[in-house]
């Protein structure tokens, strides 16, 4: 399905046009997922709402899904429309081609010395804190064993 019209101006018609025919072509799709017959009154389906606010997240019936999608917008990342019976083309293959341009994080070092200086310092603050609750015991249990010896 054609989907230039997600990065175009909510006013045109390229934009009104695209929804009307996401709406449709949507309906259609989790009718047929759910084995409800397409000719029937679509009021009461529930779609999740790809706007930039709902992100998938929410479901909508049909007029509010339409009424998010021009106040605020289609989330023009969400390409692949998974959530609305378009199929998840993958590699069948178990290989993932990668070109040589693939970065691979460099910063591996770094998180791993981060993470465990955070750890010693945890480590070490509870020691003391340890050490800490040690001596007022030793201290209180002193008291009270002056308390008893002159009792």
């Amino acid at each position: 399905m054609e989907k230039s019209w997600m990065r175009t101006n909510r006013t045109k018609n390229p934009y009104i046009d695209g929804v009307a025919a996401f709406l449709k072509y949507v309906v259609h799709q989790l009718k047929v997922l759910r084995n409800m017959d397409p000719l029937k009154n679509h009021e009461k389906i529930k779609i999740p709402c790809p706007c930039v606010f709902c992100l998938n997240h929410y479901s909508l019936d049909v007029d509010e899904l339409h009424h998010h999608l021009f106040s605020k917008g289609i989330d023009e990342s969400y390409i692949k429309w998974t959530k609305h019976g378009e199929k998840d083309e993958r590699p069948r293959s178990g290989h993932i081609n990668v070109n040589d341009e693939t970065e691979i994080p460099t910063d591996a070092p770094v998180t791993i010395e981060m993470v465990q200086s955070t750890e010693d310092y945890c480590i070490e603050n509870h020691k003391k804190s340890d050490l800490k609750m040690l001596k007022a015991t030793i201290q209180r249990m002193s008291q009270l064993y002056q308390v008893v010896c002159n009792s």
